[in-house]
């Protein structure tokens, strides 16, 4: 968390001193929360998140891998679908829907559904903003966040489950959430899909 947020989000975070920046790093299985004001990390956190959780054959929704979590999660919703089988639109919409209903909950610290199965489930680490905190920049980094920042600069969307799994579908559901996408038109970090990556090798190394 910490890692992304110095490698995406830093130089806003600076430049607007006064304002709480939370970076939202989706990759392949997590996502990884980290709030910060002028250019410090003061609360992070992480959830079972991300678009490799559901692995498909490529160019179709048919299922070739499901991990532990999303196992459990086609249990909750009661969509009975294993290895070998395609998803339908509306089984994949109910899966969009939870993963943004999680995101947006962890980003408002909404304990009475996090606390709650099937949200439990999915949270590594707690996300606890502080009480003052009620309206954030959000930016978004790793590979999710690259494609959202793709989409939302007009560039063509990849081709239906081109990385064999639901990032792409995930990145357009995120992009039709009003309490994650308010703002990312007007506050683009740097590195997107890299942030981490950077953070590590400009903030996380010393070399003697």
């Amino acid at each position: 968390s910490w890692l992304a947020f110095m490698g995406s989000c830093l130089g806003l975070s600076r430049a607007n001193p006064t304002t709480y920046f939370l970076n939202l790093d989706i990759g392949g299985g997590t996502t990884n929360l980290a709030l910060g004001m002028g250019g410090d990390v003061l609360r992070t956190g992480c959830l079972f998140a991300g678009a490799r959780h559901f692995q498909f054959e490529l160019g179709t929704y048919r299922i070739t891998a499901l991990s532990a979590y999303a196992a459990r999660l086609l249990k909750d919703l009661k969509i009975e679908r294993s290895i070998g089988d395609s998803l339908s639109p509306n089984e994949r919409r109910n899966i969009l829907d939870f993963y943004a209903a999680l995101i947006e909950a962890a980003v408002c610290g909404d304990r009475s559904r996090l606390d709650q199965d099937p949200f439990r489930y999915h949270e590594q680490v707690p996300f606890v903003p502080p009480p003052d905190v009620t309206s954030p920049v959000i930016t978004l980094s790793g590979g999710v966040g690259e494609l959202v920042y793709y989409q939302i600069r007009g560039r063509p969307v990849p081709a239906t489950t081109a990385f064999g799994d639901l990032g792409i579908d995930l990145a357009q559901r995120l992009i039709q959430s009003p309490a994650l996408s308010q703002r990312l038109r007007t506050h683009i970090p740097m590195n997107f899909g890299h942030a981490t990556a950077y953070g590590l090798s400009l903030y996380g190394t010393e070399v003697s």
